[in-house]
């Protein structure tokens, strides 16, 4: 095949883009692809060399990466001593001319096929078209497998070939072998990135590893990895590992990496606003019990476990404190219902406006965690909050309701909960939702005795590096100081193992009577649970007034920063 200088300028470019797996976000044009696509593709493909048989895709399709070696300008400039030699394990393939691909290395053990053809490393001279490097590992360990089948390098071979061209992934070569006296050794290296197996049949076990680079998640793939191997997810111990430059998400952190346990995911789907994930832990931080955790875009919002110390921190000071006892209350996010489920215990309350943008979660906890929002309090039939009469739902903007509200002067209320997103794990919501602007409308909605409280996410950390992820935080009291006044705002912590530290919430009184309820002692404290809680509400699971009285004197670490 004859190329001229700028075919083979252009093929070059074409090759080592290509060549490159999991690197190249730009297209590099020339006569061979004709014009860019708009979005260039991964897997977009090239025209099939003739002359050769290419490295296997989904569906036969030729692979997207390969160009034949007997007519790559690649392999013509490595034989005129442009480019290093190529090598392969195993047998080298045959070209068209007769010569190899390289030098060959003896095959080790018992070979069942090698296939496709690898050269050495070609460099991209543009860094800026190379992706992060970072990828997925999943490591699935096979118990209570058939020991006939773990045995069988043929079949192992064959169903994890199938496997990988089932899921869309590209076979560059595989090397299979057979141990002595008995096992399997598998070796798939793919466009991905690679597939590892080793097989203990007098154990009935196996452990599989699979690695693949970029961002697609290999979660939906475990299920039926794990069937190839004649079991199934839940009789297996697996994890999945988030390798190279990405951040580490709570659901990543706590489910996906753990490999001890059961793992059991109920929902997980994509509403307008974000991700919404339920997961089955087998234990809770603080039982022995099972527990269901909600996870939005990845970050632990609830777990039935120990959700009960979050949400009665963040709901009864408030409502404890008010003078005469809340009658309307508005809650800001808390789209599960548990802030709304604690707020219906008090017996004053009439009316509740759930202000969260995002229907779905709320229509996802009501069928997957209904714990969060179980309004029979005790009773033998479960009761939707939602359900309750005195309770609104606004799918709104809440920077926008709360502006509404009191640029007309309607709907005052005796206490609003601010129940969002962390703000340091989501600093543009952040802005946006705990700006001055928005808190002034808040203060500018409520009743002249009413109470604002707000989560406000980790406590500071004696540890100073941590300390100085603060700042923002301190911004924030330094704000909410100057709405409430310096002796009316009251920050306070409480320990949730479920988020694995401290968790900071802010209080704002607008009447001495409010600052003097904050300031009761223990069994006044405890009184007033009485009283104002419905008696089939009783008792709480956490907050007493021992607790109230350790809320009452803020942390060392937060004195050092205000």
């Amino acid at each position: 095949m004859g190329v001229n200088a700028s075919d083979a300028g252009s093929m070059l470019a074409l090759s080592q883009c290509n060549l490159f797996h999991c690197r190249f976000p730009r297209c590099f044009c020339g006569k061979p692809c004709g014009p860019c696509p708009a979005k260039p593709s991964r897997h977009s493909l090239l025209p099939r060399s003739s002359g050769g048989e290419a490295p296997e895709g989904p569906q036969g399709r030729t692979h997207p990466h390969y160009l034949h070696p007997a007519t790559s300008p690649v392999v013509q400039l490595m034989r005129m001593g442009g480019m290093g030699g190529a090598h392969s394990r195993g047998m080298a393939p045959q070209l068209s001319d007769g010569t190899q691909g390289g030098h060959t290395q003896p095959p080790r053990g018992r070979m069942f096929y090698n296939d496709g053809w690898s050269g050495e490393p070609i460099k991209v001279a543009n860094a800026e078209a190379r992706y992060k490097p970072q990828g997925q590992h999943i490591m699935l360990d096979v118990y209570d497998s058939d020991p006939d089948f773990l045995n069988n390098m043929e079949e192992l071979t064959r169903v994890s070939r199938e496997l990988l061209l089932n899921a869309g992934m590209h076979i560059l070569s595989s090397s299979s072998h057979q141990l002595a006296p008995q096992g399997v050794s598998i070796t798939f290296t793919i466009e991905e990135s690679h597939l590892t197996i080793h097989t203990w049949p007098e154990h009935r076990g196996a452990l599989i590893d699979l690695f693949t680079c970029g961002e697609t998640m290999l979660l939906p793939i475990l299920p039926k990895l794990a069937a190839a191997f004649r079991t199934t997810a839940e009789k297996s111990k697996w994890s999945i590992h988030f390798r190279g430059e990405q951040r580490v998400s709570d659901l990543q952190e706590n489910v996906l990496k753990n490999r001890w346990g059961s793992k059991e995911l109920l929902y997980s789907g994509k509403s307008k606003f974000q991700q919404i994930d339920v997961w089955r832990n087998p234990l809770s931080a603080t039982t022995a019990e099972e527990s269901i955790n909600l996870y939005l875009d990845g970050s632990l919002q609830s777990s039935t476990g120990d959700e009960h110390i979050y949400h009665e921190s963040l709901i009864h000071p408030a409502m404890l404190v008010h003078p005469t006892g809340a009658t309307s209350v508005a809650v800001v996010g808390g789209g599960d219902l548990a802030a709304t489920r604690e707020i219906l215990r008090h017996k004053s309350v009439t009316a509740v406006d759930l202000v969260e943008l995002d229907p779905a979660v709320t229509e996802v906890t009501k069928v997957h965690i209904q714990q969060l929002n179980n309004c029979s309090y005790g009773g033998s039939v479960w009761k939707s909050c939602a359900d309750d009469s005195r309770v609104t739902t606004h799918n709104v903007d809440a920077v926008k309701f709360f502006a509404e509200r009191c640029s007309t002067g309607t709907t005052k209320y005796d206490i609003i909960v601010m129940d969002l997103l962390d703000p340091e794990q989501h600093p543009d919501i952040g802005k946006y939702l705990y700006s001055r602007a928005h808190f002034e409308s808040i203060k500018c909605s409520l009743k002249p005795d009413g109470v604002m409280v707000a989560q406000i996410g980790d406590a500071p950390s004696a540890e100073l590096g941590l300390r100085k992820l603060m700042q923002d935080k301190v911004k924030l009291i330094k704000l909410l100081t100057s709405l409430f006044g310096s002796n009316s705002t009251f920050l306070y912590d409480t320990y949730v193992p479920t988020f694995r530290g401290e968790w900071s919430f802010v209080l704002g009184c607008q009447t001495q009577a409010c600052v003097e309820r904050w300031n009761a002692s223990p069994a006044v404290v405890d009184r007033a649970i009485v009283d104002r809680l419905l008696p089939q509400a009783l008792p709480l699971k956490f907050l007493d007034g021992s607790v109230m009285a350790n809320f009452q004197q803020p942390s060392v670490a937060w004195h050092s920063l205000l």
